[in-house]
């Protein structure tokens, strides 16, 4: 990046002038522009010498943890998440992470699903900066509305690095399955009788999704706020997300006449109503993200919102907004 070749050339200026005269105030410079320096690596993924380990903690509304925003707007509640979660990145690139979902539901508090990611983060210097990545989520409960409709994410993204508008592709095949007990209290007419019927039917609910990705963003940078060893990163994205969404619903019950009325019940599940009878590709919808990093020492603070809006018509709100805050720290 041009802010890398920048630092570069002013300390090797000043470090050339240091040999003429030794000024404890030109020394404080250096020693500031050579952290900033250093600051701006690690953000940018340049120089990864050293693996770590990284813990943390966010809460949000959201079922989906990782990179892949397409997904978690196929979530079908919003309630709030606290995730704690705990990795491991290797300096090759490789990682994993595991991440628990706490959340209360029924007056109850506890770990409703877990997920496993492991991941291989590609950075070619200054040029383009790639990552293939795997979630799995385990869900404790597949009856509870609170679990992921999705049990298996594979995400693939490529990104330039050096245009002041970076592009950036994404990609995602994700699949899972999520399942309802509708109870149903019903009056039928035999022979002339009216007879209340009590109707239960377990229906479980399978979903495919591909997705395409389109960006844009860029990286603004800010050092020595409140002190020689924290910086912040704001980064701004509009994506477009392109994709096909399939869904099939199985009923375990025989009474398949009454099926209209589980219908109705499915309807809260966003996307459902324009994609159940539509399987072709097509622009699904526009978004922005507002990515905040603030490093401070070895702790990192990072609020996060994307704004999503559905293109095709809909009778549902086109609107979802995905929020978390995350604290974390690296050793």
């Amino acid at each position: 990046m041009l802010k890398v070749l920048f630092f570069s050339v002013i300390v090797f200026f000043i470090s050339a002038g240091a040999f003429a005269q030794k000024d404890s105030t030109d020394k404080q410079i250096m020693d500031s522009l050579i952290k900033n320096y250093d600051f701006l690596k690690m953000l940018n993924n340049l120089g990864k010498t050293t693996s770590y380990f990284q813990v943390s903690a966010g809460v949000g509304n959201s079922l989906l943890n990782g990179n892949d925003l397409a997904i978690k707007t196929l979530q079908n509640t919003n309630i709030i998440v606290f995730t704690p979660s705990v990795g491991y990145f290797h300096k090759s690139g490789f990682g994993v992470a595991v991440n628990g979902y706490l959340l209360n539901e029924n007056q109850e508090t506890k770990f409703y699903q877990y997920s496993l990611s492991p991941s291989y983060e590609f950075s070619k210097s200054k040029v383009i900066n790639a990552l293939v990545s795997y979630t799995h989520y385990f869900i404790k409960d597949v009856y509870n509305s609170v679990s992921s409709p999705v049990q298996n994410d594979f995400y693939g993204s490529f990104s330039l690095k050096k245009p002041f508008l970076r592009p950036g592709i994404s990609g995602s095949y994700s699949s899972g399955r999520s399942n309802e007990i509708v109870k149903i209290d019903t009056v039928l007419k035999i022979q002339d009788h009216r007879v209340p019927i009590d109707y239960i039917d377990a229906v479980i609910f399978f979903l495919k999704s591909f997705s395409l990705t389109a960006s844009l963003k860029h990286d603004f940078n800010f050092f020595d706020l409140f002190s020689q060893e924290d910086g912040l990163r704001f980064k701004p994205e509009i994506l477009l997300n392109i994709g096909i969404n399939t869904y099939k619903i199985k009923h375990n019950s025989s009474l398949s006449d009454f099926n209209s009325f589980t219908k109705k019940k499915l309807k809260k599940v966003r996307h459902i109503l324009t994609q159940l009878d539509n399987q072709n590709w097509l622009i699904q919808s526009a978004g922005v993200d507002l990515d905040l990093n603030y490093v401070i020492g070895k702790f990192n603070f990072e609020p996060d919102l994307y704004l999503d809006y559905y293109l095709p018509k809909t009778s549902d709100n086109r609107f979802t907004q995905i929020y978390n805050l995350n604290i974390g720290m690296t050793f």
